[in-house]
């Protein structure tokens, strides 16, 4: 699969048919953000309940960036969705952060 910079990233689908990132940091947007990762993602970072709903032989590429899945690994994360819309904008600088939230509310 192709991200939003065409660039490949590896994928793994849950038995559901979640599709998810093995790597988390390619579900987020992280430009802008000097001290990555900020305090509002790592707390998100945490161990998922739904673990479960992936194949044993998936879990090596599952597990290979943080040691366990998290939810923001999955493309249907409403945190990363979130964190890519306004998470990036309260670092910016101010002209910088009233255009994207005018562009937003236009």
């Amino acid at each position: 699969m192709k991200d939003w910079n065409g660039k490949d990233i590896g994928i793994v689908v849950s038995k559901v048919g979640v599709i998810v990132l093995a790597n988390p940091n390619a579900n987020l947007i992280t430009n802008g953000v000097e001290a990555w990762p900020p305090s509002e993602i790592v707390q998100k970072l945490y161990q998922s309940r739904q673990e479960r709903t992936f194949a044993d032989d998936q879990q090596e590429m599952l597990n290979k960036f943080l040691e366990y899945y998290s939810d923001l690994q999955s493309i249907d994360s409403e945190d990363a969705i979130s964190w890519g819309v306004f998470g990036t904008i309260s670092p910016a600088e101010t002209t910088i952060r009233n255009r994207r939230i005018n562009d937003f509310l236009t």
